[in-house]
């Protein structure tokens, strides 16, 4: 006999393959599935006697073997630009969360992927603290979940239309469990994201960037340098897939009729001179892309600060007076540590409201 409180299905961890897979077990029919993903992600239902239009019978047997449950928030905070960060407690430590608004009624939820990370790259908080280990399916599901309940409490009409793999984590080191969630973040009966607005994010993987392209789903390179120096002291992970193999990957990635965005930190005298804007210019040439700028955001003991807002924008003006699609990224939740680069999986008494 089986002790352990935890041993049931969590339904959360659930692809649509599954809902039907489970059917069959119990030899029911097929559109039982559709509407277990109606019943758990249009209607929030996360009890089974609240399912009244599913055999009873079904549901019984289903509730001896499985259970919908989803992480719990321990703490919130919200910036004066409407920026959430939710800390949540997962099965082995703790992750943020970051629901970002980017228009009138809409929101983009940065989600993590793993618990810490073991990339340490020079310029973010999460590497600093550890990793331990990958997030499952519905524990990503539920930052999706928990996060969509908070919008809909504070703001009432403003949903859910992006979703970026950029939080905590590399998401490529986590993909199986990553393209489960993407499987049921983008299903039509489940969360109904479309999928072309679902983007990972990757310090470059180059061994796994061939499964993104298969799956077509939006990729952003985490670039920060053109330089394989630079970028192997910033990111220690260059050493093992350095730049030339990266490209070569990418360009196999877009000959797939794929969207790649470039995203480049701006260091202060690290990776913003003339040089580094003309070896941007020449990658971007061979590669289709658009390119994200990101100003460097402060972080607790780094050397490193951002370039001032004149240099920035001169960066953003060269690329495209070299016909390149640049932006650069609104610095959101920087007073809540909810910034990118600013995620550490740490409650800060500091950002407290009481």
């Amino acid at each position: 006999m089986n002790t352990n409180k935890n041993w049931k299905i969590n339904l959360l961890n659930f692809t649509n393959e599954s809902f039907i897979n489970l059917t069959k077990i119990f030899k029911e029919k097929k559109f039982i599935s559709k509407q277990l993903n109606t019943y758990i992600y249009k209607k929030d239902i996360t009890n089974f006697e609240k399912i009244d239009n599913i055999k009873k019978k079904f549901i019984e047997n289903l509730k001896k073997i499985s259970e919908i449950r989803k992480l719990k928030i321990i703490k919130e905070y919200i910036d004066l630009d409407n920026t959430i960060k939710l800390v949540i407690k997962t099965e082995k430590n703790i992750i943020e969360t970051v629901a970002i608004p980017n228009s009138k009624n809409h929101f983009t939820i940065c989600i993590s992927s793993q618990n810490g990370c073991a990339l340490n790259c020079a310029f973010c908080s999460t590497g600093k603290n550890g990793f331990y280990g990958n997030l499952k399916p519905y524990e990503m599901i539920s930052q999706i979940i928990m996060a969509k309940e908070k919008i809909k409490n504070i703001f009432e009409k403003k949903k859910i239309t992006n979703v970026v793999l950029m939080g905590m984590g590399e998401p490529l080191l986590n993909l199986d469990n990553v393209l489960a969630f993407i499987s049921i973040l983008s299903n039509e009966n489940a969360l109904d994201i479309n999928k072309k607005k679902i983007t990972i994010s990757t310090s470059g993987i180059t061994n796994k960037i061939k499964k993104i392209s298969e799956n077509n789903i939006p990729l952003a390179l985490s670039l920060h340098s053109t330089d394989n120096t630079i970028r192997s002291k910033i990111m220690p992970i260059n050493k093992k897939y350095p730049l030339k193999s990266i490209l070569n990957e990418c360009k196999k990635y877009l000959s797939n009729s794929n969207t790649l965005t470039i995203e480049y930190i701006l260091i202060k005298d690290l990776n913003d001179s003339d040089k580094d804007i003309n070896n941007l210019i020449d990658l971007t040439k061979k590669l289709k892309c658009k390119i994200c700028l990101i100003p460097f955001n402060t972080i607790p003991n780094s050397p490193f600060k951002s370039p001032n807002l004149e240099k920035i924008i001169a960066f953003q003006n060269k690329l495209k007076n070299n016909k390149i699609i640049v932006n650069i990224r609104k610095r959101r939740g920087e007073n809540i540590n909810a910034a990118c680069g600013q995620l550490s999986g740490k409650i800060n008494n500091k950002y407290d409201k009481n």
